[in-house]
């Protein structure tokens, strides 16, 4: 019932140059319960290899004498033939005008204005940008301010006075006149006095003040200041209590009157008097003392604050009014309501409803909790505006409380730009480009035939699955680790990633994956291995040679969906996932923390891939879509992008300034040391040449060595640092002392390919805003060239050779056509001289014994027989009856007992039997599922039955014509290592309703009325691993 695929000679040579051996698996390498279907020489033009019917690619690697990829791809079989490298990659010739494989330029971005600065004067690089001249001091600095004249600080003004008795916060009470006394004093801080009475002494009162906005509505003609709620504690018969009033709240109360507002108060009097001038932009008091272990609190409730859903806000208003610091850490204390009950979330808001922390939703775990953030000024200043809150669903807040860190003044010096450093180029396919337009016009474009039939996003589930991935996306929830901490031994990220090459050629990228949400741009530098070796005997000599080497932009728009293809349903066109190959304002968000970044789709973008993939692993996990048919998921196309080089007499005599009209070439010299960087939005920025609301600066650009991160003042604490699973799985936390060079960059092997995996973000936060979930598959790149250095395998998933099961009835009848009397394993690597068998199921109560064609390998069989010219060993593993196929599970079993017919104990022993070149377990037609053409079918075997102590009957593969041997049906059939046989005494047909009318796939649906009665093995077959 399976396909024999026969492969001719269609190999395209510079495909496998450079090859020592061919292997043919049943998918990608690297994914799960992957088979080795083939092995050969490379030499070979033609082979042939067993392969099941259900699949309609197959992966073909190709592998030089080290043991290194110089070819891998799918290649389709259609009506059992398959090419290698003629179908499965384009033509260099075929490739579109603005690939990247044309004759290359450079276009010099050094001066464009996003270009912007970097640390000199830290205490781990301070001394390093001395020595170059580049170092100036950090300088607080205190902006030249003169407050306005005339402003009155003594005089203190009776706004309001009488009896006026406020009842449940019924309508607010505008005073009459205050607009004149705020815009007769030209200061911009007041301090307002509230004297009156409680009107019940017995209970608590409360008061606000408001500004009224509009006078013909007393309900809703007013707007909230930002002092908040003031309590005034019963049993107070009398309260006088000041409140002061800032800039935002002057503004206000100049164009519109001052009123007041409260519960169980009686008022009696409003005074008003200036303080002093407050100087604009100022966040809290930069001269106060400052205590940063005092714990304030801002507010609290032992009974709690319920959110709701989403519809009872606590409002933040005052809450940060006497903040003297201008950065703070905040702890929001609060439980989980209802754990049951839907998402437990919660967000702090601006006035409009966006969101303060930038994260989004912060989703909690059950039970009490708590959080504590830095607040940087930007973001303290939000919260001190009116109509800040706390929404959430299914959370009740407790309490709200910060500590106050050192004031942060404005300071000057301690940074160099960049651009005096090194030059950075764009790689162009026209020597006439001149201004940023026309670059972006010329960039590089990505390659997407190189891999013509792509890879599955099942392919992909064991390195990027959310279950299984090794590599998966976002923080560990179990752990809290990050994958760079994960895996750091294995990677050893301190050392950094560059490829020297062992001798002169190529180098590519194939970018293969990716998940970012920033429009970043990607590149390379070059230096010798004699400036390499600089690094272990001379760290700064090393730092300052290679960070002056000029840089290449190779991927202009490495954003994920202007790189790689998809095809959503097999026969399907190719297409990116999403057309970005314009930015446009509508996607990208245009200021604040999240400026350059795709929003498009409520953020979904920058996961799309990642779904796709955990997709699939459900699908295969859950039963939904098996993971034999490799063709049903979505494919991919990487983009291929191959690195140039500019010879040395092609710059200027400062060696980094390129000659004007220089090509490049593909050909990089022996013993060239390739490394690579990443800028964090650097197409955003680059377009915008100087305009955005950020710059390209230390931060945002990232070496594969990471020296040069920390010379440039990109740090975090390698070790120390967590993550936090309270709120965004991408919130780190530095820990002390983050003076260790940022490692964005790691490489390992991934089944034979060299992977380079990126992170694309920051080190850590700053100042609360941004961090990195450290996942490092941001962007994922198979690397490819020669070259010296091998790299750890991390690929967890190792293919062993294809497996098959052949199953027997006895009786040569249908007595019970159970299909379990005899059943066994056969595991063979096409174009290996052996194969292996193992015994999984005997049903029958009489004694059998299994023939082969081919002999044993260990030790002579017990009986050996010719018929007609073929000769027939009886398989006779060591410690059996004479091989008898019972005692195969032990010499103790006797021919009566029933075996794994009832249920599963696991495999008795397996044999290795020599086989020859032509050996297959298909049938020899080219119509799956037809008879064979001689007895060589299903590779050979023959089962062999006594009765009575007398040869009674041989069962072997049907032949053209079954009833020529008296049978009612086949006695022996082949079927995938993943079919499960009836239990005893279960009718096939009550089982597999398809395998009467010998339906396509029937063993796949144990579909009929006793479809439960099926023996649910765990038989991992194989341990041939090929060649």
């Amino acid at each position: 019932m399976e396909l024999r695929v026969t492969c001719h000679a269609d190999i395209d040579p510079s495909a496998i140059a450079g090859a020592t051996e061919i292997k043919v698996y049943t998918a990608w390498p690297t994914t799960p319960g992957c088979r080795i279907a083939a092995s050969f020489p490379a030499t070979v033009t033609t082979f042939s290899f067993d392969f099941p019917a259900s699949l309609e690619l197959a992966y073909v690697k190709a592998t030089d004498a080290d043991g290194k990829t110089v070819y891998g791809a799918y290649a389709p079989i259609n009506d059992g033939r398959m090419h290698i490298g003629t179908t499965a990659r384009g033509s260099r010739a075929d490739e579109p005008t603005g690939g990247s494989h044309y004759q290359i330029y450079t276009y010099d971005l050094t001066s464009n204005g996003a270009l912007g600065t970097f640390l000199t004067d830290e205490d781990y690089n301070r001394d390093f940008w001395k020595k170059l001249g580049l170092w100036t001091p950090v300088e607080n600095v205190k902006d030249d301010f003169t407050p306005p004249d005339g402003i009155d600080t003594e005089t203190v003004h009776e706004l309001w006075s009488g009896t006026h008795e406020s009842g449940n916060w019924d309508a607010a009470y505008a005073l009459s006149g205050t607009t004149e006394k705020f815009s007769s004093n030209p200061t911009n801080h007041f301090k307002v006095t509230v004297s009156g009475s409680l009107t019940d002494p017995s209970t608590d009162g409360t008061f606000i003040l408001q500004y009224q906005t509009d006078p013909n509505d007393e309900w809703y003609g007013f707007g909230e200041m930002s002092t908040g709620n003031c309590v005034i504690e019963k049993d107070n018969a009398q309260f006088s209590a000041s409140l002061e009033l800032h800039q935002d709240d002057v503004a206000k109360l100049r164009d519109y009157p001052l009123a007041i507002k409260g519960t169980n108060i009686t008022f009696n009097k409003v005074q008003l008097q200036g303080l002093a001038y407050e100087q604009p932009g100022i966040i809290g008091n930069p001269d106060a003392s400052i205590d940063p272990d005092k714990i304030h609190t801002a507010w609290s409730d032992n009974d709690g604050w319920d959110l709701g859903g989403w519809g009872n806000n606590l409002s933040l208003s005052g809450m940060f009014g006497n903040v003297n610091s201008n950065n703070i850490e905040l702890t929001i204390s609060a439980l989980v309501i209802n754990p049951d009950a839907g998402q437990h979330m919660f967000s702090v808001q601006r006035g409009d409803n966006s969101d303060i922390f930038g994260s989004g939703n912060i989703v909690i775990k059950e039970g009490a909790f708590s959080l504590t953030t830095h607040i940087n000024e930007d973001r303290l200043r939000d919260m001190m505006q009116p109509g800040t809150k706390i929404a959430g669903n299914n959370v009740k807040i407790k309490s709200i409380s910060y500590k106050e860190n050192p004031y942060r003044h404005k300071t000057k010096g301690g940074k160099a730009n960049l651009s005096e450093v090194f030059r950075l180029y764009g790689l162009t396919t026209s020597p006439g480009v001149s201004d940023m337009e026309s670059y972006r016009t010329h960039a590089l474009s990505p390659y997407n035939d190189y891999d013509m039939t792509g890879y599955s996003a099942h392919d992909l589930i064991s390195l990027v699955g959310s279950k299984s991935g090794v590599f998966h996306e976002e923080v560990d929830k179990t752990t809290n680790q990050c994958n760079l901490m994960r895996f750091k031994d294995q990677l050893r990220p301190d050392a950094g990633v560059d490829y020297e090459l062992k001798e002169a050629g190529e180098v590519s990228l194939d970018y293969f994956f990716g998940c970012a949400s920033t429009f970043n741009s990607f590149g390379y530098f070059y230096y010798s291995d004699e400036e390499a070796s600089l690094h272990d005997t001379d760290p700064d000599q090393f730092a300052e040679t290679i960070l002056r080497k000029p840089k290449f932009i190779l991927i202009y728009r490495a954003f994920p969906h202007s790189n790689i293809l998809i095809q959503q349903e097999a026969g399907g066109s190719w297409r990116p996932l999403t057309d970005l190959a314009t930015i446009g304002d509508d996607n990208i968000v245009q200021s604040g923390d999240d400026e350059g970044k795709d929003k498009s789709d409520n953020w979904q973008h920058c996961g799309e891939f990642t779904r796709m993939v955990d997709q699939a692993e459900t699908e295969v996990e859950n039963g939904q879509a098996p993971a034999d048919r490799n063709n049903q998921y979505p494919r991919f196309r990487s983009a291929n992008y191959r690195l140039v080089y500019f010879r040395p007499d092609q710059f200027e005599a400062d060696g980094v300034t390129l000659r004007p009209g220089q090509q490049g070439s593909y050909i990089f010299p022996a013993g060239t040391h390739v490394a690579f960087f990443v800028i964090n939005g650097g197409q955003y920025a680059l377009q915008k040449d100087g305009s955005a609301g950020f710059q390209i600066d230390h931060t945002r650009i990232s070496f594969s060595r990471p020296l040069l991160n920390k010379y440039l003042g990109n740090v975090y604490n390698a070790h120390g640092h967590s993550h936090s699973s309270a709120t965004s799985p991408s919130t780190n936390i530095p820990g002390p002392n983050a003076q260790d060079p940022w490692t964005p960059f790691v490489t390992y092997a991934w089944g034979g390919d060299i992977i380079m995996g990126v992170e694309d973000y920051f080190a850590r936060t700053n100042d609360g805003v941004n961090g990195s979930d450290h996942d490092m598959n941001d962007m994922l790149f198979r690397v490819k060239g020669k070259f010296v250095k091998d790299r750890d395998e991390l690929n967890p998933n190792k293919p062993v050779g294809q497996n098959w099961i052949i199953a027997c009835e006895d009786l040569g009848g249908t007595y019970d056509f159970d299909f379990n009397d005899v059943v066994f394993g056969v595991t063979h690597i096409a174009g290996e001289s052996k194969a292996t068998v193992t015994a999984l199921a005997s049903g029958g109560t009489l004694p059998v014994y299994l023939e082969s064609r081919f002999r044993q390998a260990t030790h002579s069989s017990s009986k050996v027989e010719t018929v007609d010219g073929i000769t027939y060993y009886t398989l006779t593993p060591e410690g059996t009856n004479d091989g008898e196929f019972h005692s195969w599970w032990g010499s103790d079993r006797p021919h009566s007992s029933i075996i794994n017919a009832s249920g599963w104990n696991g495999p008795g022993k397996s044999i290795e039997i020599e086989v020859d070149e032509n050996f297959t377990l298909s049938d020899m037609s080219t119509v799956p599922g037809a008879p064979g053409a001689n007895d060589a079918n299903m590779g050979g075997f023959r089962v062999r039955v006594y009765r009575n102590g007398q040869d009674y009957n041989v069962i072997s593969a049907p032949t053209q014509d079954a009833s020529e041997a008296g049978y009612e049906a086949p006695q022996m059939f082949l079927v995938p290592h993943t079919w499960k046989w009836p239990r005893e005494r279960q009718f096939i047909r009550d089982v597999y309703t398809g395998f009467n009318d010998w339906q396509s796939e029937w063993w796949k649906l144990p579909d009929g009325p006793a479809g439960s009665n099926i023996i649910r093995h765990n038989w991992v077959p194989g341990t041939l691993t090929g060649k």
